[in-house]
């Protein structure tokens, strides 16, 4: 019984993880190991758990050669409800310390709800990797926007190049990534993305779907033609994703598709930087789509 709840305990963080990563170059993550825990608690009912006592767990992304996220506190909780995703709560409390590959947090108290990551102390720090530090309490960043904030706020030595938005890396900030405006009609885009990918024939949108993980190849089946905004960001995020693939272009996907000077060029380069391939597929997914663009 233990074993089981455990497992429904991984799988539900792993769920949690998955769905609030930041978009944009943040890191997608697939599992969680913990390392300690004096005790462990789990209410079947309301779906909470709660882990206690020199509590030392991480989460281990996606991508091969990354980096875990690691979190240390005195207790960390989950709540979800299996009816709206948006209302998952994490909260870490008692000598806070996370440390991702960008900079280490410490702090009292952390709240992850929806989208909206708080840290509370006296004060919270986030100390960057590449220099510089941010005090405030509480400090607030925003995983959907990658909006930062905070009261009380200071900070000392932050290089510039850190305030470029989500993880503050330059592909975060690309312009040829999307956002959720950047599709003006979802109903039409994603009737045309199921129909392409349902079927035989090669096709841009079989293409697509054919690089997005698994889970996320049943989910796009499943998903209504006329999404909400948060389920319009996570398919962004996968989207995102697959704009970064060098395998995104194949010839027999896009027969007979008329491609701009700019996209064409870019194909005929036999090397290109990450910029160039987020470009180049930005303008083939716009030449397969370009009445919803």
């Amino acid at each position: 019984m233990k074993r089981r709840l455990m497992t429904i305990f991984l799988a539900c963080w792993t769920l949690v993880a998955a769905a609030q990563t930041p978009p944009g170059g943040g890191m997608s993550y697939d599992n969680i190991n913990v390392q300690h825990s004096d005790t462990f608690e789990y209410e079947p009912n309301t779906g909470s758990m709660k882990l206690t006592g020199k509590v030392s767990l991480e989460l281990v992304p996606r991508s091969p050669g990354e980096a875990p996220l690691r979190i240390r506190a005195g207790a960390v909780s989950l709540t979800s409800s299996s009816t709206d995703s948006s209302k998952r709560e994490v909260t870490m409390e008692g000598g806070l310390t996370v440390d991702h590959p960008q900079g280490v947090i410490t702090a009292d108290r952390g709240e992850w709800k929806g989208d909206l990551l708080t840290f509370f102390g006296n004060p919270a720090v986030v100390k960057l990797k590449d220099g510089g530090e941010f005090r405030g309490s509480p400090l607030t960043y925003d995983v959907e926007s990658g909006a930062f904030g905070g009261k009380n706020f200071s900070a000392v030595n932050v290089p510039l190049q850190g305030m470029g938005g989500a993880g503050g890396t330059k592909e975060s900030t690309n312009p040829h990534l999307l956002t959720n405006q950047s599709i003006k009609d979802w109903p039409a885009f994603l009737a045309k993305l199921k129909a392409q990918s349902a079927a035989a024939t090669p096709s841009p949108g079989k293409q697509i779907v054919t690089l997005l993980p698994k889970e996320a190849q049943d989910a796009l089946v499943n998903m209504t033609t006329n999404p909400g905004d948060r389920a319009q960001g996570q398919l962004v995020k996968l989207l995102n994703g697959v704009l970064r693939s060098p395998k995104f272009y194949s010839a027999e996907a896009w027969k007979g598709i008329a491609l701009s000077p700019e996209t064409t060029a870019l194909l005929k380069k036999e090397k290109r930087t990450a910029e160039e391939t987020i470009q180049m597929n930005r303008g083939l997914l716009q030449a397969a789509y370009p009445e919803v663009m």
